[in-house]
């Protein structure tokens, strides 16, 4: 699977095969830009990917293995960088939301629906990003990005452990 994103229009992924040849190719998005940040095949065969729609909201969306579109969430001003799927077989999702105050937003989601199970937002009184994430030996997960509210000035890189619950 390839993923790519086209200043001017939908997220679109493409299926190929083995010799690289196009197997399906569909798009998603809204009217406005779009973008994949991440994609993940998941343990179900469907793809999830992150990112932003209409160039303004943090994106989830969810296809089968044929890349039928099973379900689409947005969460408000941000954008979703990362994407993982967790030991429990459900989503964790780390990117940025707000506007001039953009904070560390981290989203576990319900992998057959993508309901929320729980959110969690680290930041200070200036901007800070979740780029990446993974789960840790303790029954949690550790996020990690940029902060320009703490540190020894400018964006510094920022860690925060967060408990399999959404506490920080």
């Amino acid at each position: 699977f390839t993923s790519s994103s086209t200043y001017t229009g939908d997220a679109n992924l493409i299926k190929i095969d083995a010799n690289g040849s196009e197997i399906w190719n569909k798009k998603y998005g809204g009217s406005n830009k779009d973008g994949c940040m991440s994609l993940i095949q998941a343990s179900d065969s469907g793809l999830v990917f992150t990112g932003q729609i209409n160039y303004s909201d943090f994106w989830v969306l969810k296809t089968d293995s044929d890349g039928t579109q099973l379900w689409s969430r947005t969460y408000g001003s941000g954008i979703g960088y990362k994407i993982i799927e967790t030991s429990d077989q459900n989503y964790l999702v780390a990117g940025a939301l707000g506007n001039s105050n953009e904070d560390m937003y981290i989203i576990k989601l319900n992998s057959s629906n993508g309901d929320t199970i729980w959110t969690c937002t680290v930041g200070g009184a200036s901007r800070d990003w979740a780029y990446g994430l993974c789960e840790n030996y303790e029954d949690g997960y550790v996020c990690f990005g940029s902060t320009n509210s703490f540190g020894a000035g400018g964006y510094d890189m920022y860690f925060a452990e967060i408990s399999s619950d959404g506490d920080t």
